[in-house]
């Protein structure tokens, strides 16, 4: 980070606007019931910055977007499952 770019790069490239804009699209793409947006966002902004970090290569967008929906998707399963939903 500094003054001229305020927008720390993580790896690979990305920054954290752009894990935010990925997350973002992912939680709008797809749709999920039972949790907040706010959460979705969470989840989704955790499971892109793990795929980052984590990624000997860089990772393509696209396969972050669905990293993410993938981790929405088990979270409302499980939260689904124990409120007895599914």
């Amino acid at each position: 980070m500094n003054a001229a770019n305020p927008d720390p790069v993580l790896r690979h490239g990305y920054t954290l606007a752009r894990l935010d804009e990925l997350a973002r699209t992912a939680v709008f793409r797809f749709y999920w019931r039972f949790i907040s947006v706010q959460e979705r966002f969470d989840i989704a902004r955790s499971a892109i910055a793990e795929g980052i970090l984590a990624a000997a290569a860089a990772p393509a967008p696209d396969d972050l977007v669905r990293r993410a929906a993938k981790a929405i998707r088990a979270h409302v399963s499980d939260h689904a499952n124990i409120w007895g939903r599914y």
